[in-house]
């Protein structure tokens, strides 16, 4: 990052804390991420990058259930991977 002045962490006492970017990104935004309006303003503002939880709602599924993905082998991914790398071969 070439200027970190432009990168805002969200900060709440509900959010996620990683010390080493305290030091690398100084400017912080308080936010309470139960509120859907202003991570709603937040995610839309173009004036800074915003670094943090924006939303965090207990009362609804989280992505990872509701959108389930079958387990699959490495063999099986590696295989995925490659008939989709080739639909973009040239």
């Amino acid at each position: 990052m070439k200027k970190p002045a432009l990168v805002e962490m969200l900060v709440h006492d509900d959010g996620v804390t990683v010390p080493e970017l305290h030091a690398l990104y100084p400017t912080r935004l308080a936010h309470d991420p139960r509120d859907l309006d202003r991570a709603r303003q937040l995610a839309g503002a173009t004036d800074t990058i915003k670094l943090g939880v924006f939303l965090r709602d207990p009362t609804r599924a989280r992505y990872e259930e509701v959108r389930r993905v079958a387990p699959r082998t490495a063999e099986e991914r590696r295989i995925l991977l490659n008939a989709e790398l080739d639909r973009y071969a040239v």
